[in-house]
C-alpha cells in the first residue's frame, strides 16, 4: 500500500490513467479529496478516467471478429477474417488485423 502511495506522489512523470487506478484502489480505505491533492490531479480528470477506462472502443467489431471465427468452427486465419469484415465495412485494415490476432491469441 506504501508503494502506491509513492507512486502517487513521486516526481517521475506517470500518467493519469495509471494514478486513476491505483486512486480507485485506494478509495474504499481513504478520503477521495486527499488522494486527488496527493496525486496532483484534478476532481474531474479523475472522473473522466474512471467513466472511460471501462469502455471498449472496438466492442462491435471485435463482435464481428469473433462471430466471423466461430461460425467457421475456429479455422479462419486473419485472412479469410478480413474477407469476412470487407463484407461487414469495417473500414481500418491494420487495426482488424492486431484485432483477430488479439482474440486468436484468447481463442488458443
Amino acid at each position: 500500500m506504501l508503494k502506491k502511495i509513492r507512486c502517487l506522489s513521486s516526481e517521475k512523470a506517470s500518467k493519469p490513467k495509471e494514478k486513476v487506478i491505483i486512486i480507485s484502489e485506494l478509495r474504499h480505505k481513504y478520503k477521495l479529496d486527499k488522494l486527488l491533492t496527493l496525486a496532483n490531479i484534478p476532481r474531474s480528470t479523475f472522473y473522466y478516467h474512471t467513466t472511460n477506462l471501462s469502455k471498449d472502443k472496438y466492442a462491435i467489431e471485435k463482435q464481428v471478429i469473433l462471430n466471423i471465427f466461430n461460425e467457421n468452427k475456429s479455422r479462419y486465419g486473419y485472412r479469410r477474417i478480413l474477407i469476412g469484415i470487407k463484407k461487414f465495412r469495417l473500414q481500418n485494415q491494420s487495426q482488424n488485423s492486431s484485432k483477430t490476432n488479439e482474440i486468436s491469441k484468447h481463442s488458443r
